[in-house]
């Protein structure tokens, strides 16, 4: 009897210390797993962070490009309100600026020179050429030689004092031009164009 209680003494010790040892490890199982929980909550965090600080970048470039003064002579002033339409005392709308005596006319450059900033070098030097009407010309020139400058001085994106010498369109100087006026006449192809959902051929054969 007395052997009989001891073995059965000894299993309830062992199935006591089983029970805690189980216990335990449960516990540790529980941290272990709280633990890569909360790593995981921050790199989340972390990342949404850097997201939220690229993304205010964007709002940066709308601050600054909003503090950048328009080009002039491209306002063109607003028509009057609906609520004054047909009151003769109402203000006329502006009247569109007129066109350059010859639409197809020449185009023709005479010592033109340009730099994009004072401090910088020249990057057209002295330019002159005259483009007969309905000439097809082509300016070829490795990087750098300015070709995307010259472009830029047809269209007006550096103006004097940057740019200096005579660019005339039809007879008529450029500077003198309306700019969206002027710039509306003008096609220009990228070097690089932008993706399209459209097929390479469709812009030469559309459907």
């Amino acid at each position: 009897m007395r052997a009989v209680e001891r073995s059965a003494g000894g299993a309830a010790a062992g199935a006591a210390a089983g029970a805690g040892a189980g216990a335990g490890g449960a516990y540790g199982a529980l941290g272990l797993a709280l633990v890569l929980q909360a790593t995981q909550a921050l790199t989340w965090s972390v990342r949404q962070a850097c997201e939220l600080e690229a993304h205010l970048v964007a709002v940066e470039r709308l601050q600054a490009f909003e503090a950048v003064p328009p080009e002039p002579g491209y306002a063109v002033p607003p028509p009057p309100p609906p609520e004054l339409w047909g009151d003769p005392a109402a203000p006329a709308a502006p009247a569109a600026p007129a066109a350059p005596a010859a639409a197809h006319g020449s185009v023709e450059l005479r010592d033109v020179s340009l730099r994009y900033r004072d401090e910088l070098p020249l990057a057209l030097r002295g330019v002159s050429a005259t483009i007969r009407p309905r000439e097809k010309v082509g300016v070829v020139g490795r990087t750098g030689s300015g070709k995307s400058s010259l472009l830029a001085a047809i269209t007006q994106l550096v103006a004097p004092p940057q740019r200096s010498g005579a660019i005339l369109v039809g007879g008529v100087e450029v500077s003198e031009l309306p700019l969206q006026q002027h710039r509306a006449s003008l096609a220009v192809i990228p070097q690089e164009p932008p993706p399209t959902p459209f097929a390479h051929t469709h812009p030469l054969a559309p459907p």
